[in-house]
């Protein structure tokens, strides 16, 4: 499966809340879900992203919904079953992974029993940690952002860290610099960026001081050839996001620390770290980690409401921006911001378009 280009086709689910079917066909780039409140958006986008990373439901999930099956564009099929039986009736299947829990019986001695395949075209049985070895799987939800216990922080040993939302945010930035470190780039970018810099004043003092002629055209030659050699090479590098984030932040007058792999800001004569930056900031922030740190790869990302407390110009080109940062990417976002469809109008499906009441 590693060398394959999939993503999610279709996901079906039975019985969901105990009373609807679900049939949703997916798009490969970009994927909308809208609907009201409780109708269950949050509940299908936690199970895709719980199946295809660990295979089974939480525990909170397992009664929601009697089956699962998420298909993928290159024919593998993720197929999840809740049942119940007792210490007599209970007869796995080699063809199934289970999760049971036999110490939480019901009156009648019956205990929930999860199974789950994971299998490719053929047929044959794949371990589910395969497929997140092919594709990157990420989500994130605007409803993680309960406050941290104090030994969580301490822990850490960064005791600025107040809740989940700055949690995630430590984990990304580590993330990211871990990735910049191991391939030997990040000293190498950060010089390659003030390289770059020097370079362009250079060229404008020279086109705007010296008079043209064959000298003056092989100079100016000479550095555009320079500076787009170390433009190609920072091109695809996560230093990027940089210039992404003073696109988005501009209108609120901070700008980021181009040097910095702690991600400061300098709002007026102040530098601040990420952690001083509103909710609505540090989510932007967060999503625009997340796609970086893909590096270009294949991948789903999953996306709960995560526009929520962002400013509405921002929402209109989060997805677009997106797209750019990674076009391999299938994102799948709910959502109850008109503006952020803003140009993905026929990639917008309503819980009512993919429920069936039975």
């Amino acid at each position: 499966m590693k060398n394959d280009t999939f993503y999610i086709k279709s996901v079906t689910i039975s019985n969901l809340f105990g009373y609807k079917d679900i049939k949703w066909e997916l798009l490969p780039d970009v994927n909308i879900l809208g609907g009201i409140n409780g109708s269950g958006k949050s509940t299908i986008m936690t199970a895709i992203y719980e199946l295809t990373t660990a295979g089974f439901l939480d525990d909170r999930l397992v009664n929601l919904m009697d089956n699962v099956e998420i298909e993928f564009t290159n024919g593998a099929v993720i197929r999840w079953e809740n049942e119940k039986a007792t210490l007599k009736t209970y007869q796995p299947d080699d063809k199934f992974r289970y999760k049971v829990d036999t110490t939480k019986t019901d009156e009648d001695g019956m205990f929930k029993v999860q199974k789950s395949r994971f299998q490719d075209k053929n047929g044959n049985i794949l371990k589910i940690g395969l497929l997140g070895e092919s594709i990157c799987i990420d989500m994130l939800s605007a409803f993680e952002q309960m406050k941290l216990r104090q030994d969580i922080s301490e822990i850490i040993g960064d005791t600025r860290l107040q809740t989940s939302l700055d949690l995630m945010l430590y984990k990304e930035i580590n993330k990211r610099n871990e990735m910049l470190v191991s391939s030997i780039r990040f000293l190498t970018l950060i010089n390659n960026h003030k390289e770059i810099v020097r370079l362009q004043k250079e060229l404008q003092e020279i086109m705007y001081t010296e008079d043209s002629n064959k000298e003056f055209d092989e100079k100016i030659d000479k550095l555009e050839e320079t500076i787009n050699n170390k433009l190609d090479f920072t091109s695809q590098s996560l230093i990027d996001i940089h210039e992404v984030l003073d696109n988005f932040f501009s209108s609120t007058g901070k700008t980021s620390v181009k040097d910095s792999g702690t991600f400061m800001f300098m709002s007026g004569k102040d530098k601040i770290n990420y952690l001083q930056l509103s909710t609505g900031e540090k989510q932007l922030l967060l999503v625009l980690l997340k796609t970086f740190n893909t590096e270009n790869r294949n991948g789903i990302m999953l996306l709960d409401e995560a526009d929520l407390g962002m400013h509405i110009e921002w929402k209109e080109k989060l997805i677009s921006t997106l797209r750019d940062i990674n076009p391999n990417l299938q994102i799948i976002t709910t959502t109850h911001a008109p503006s952020i469809i803003r140009g993905w109008f026929d990639n917008v499906q309503e819980m009512s378009d993919i429920s069936t009441d039975n």
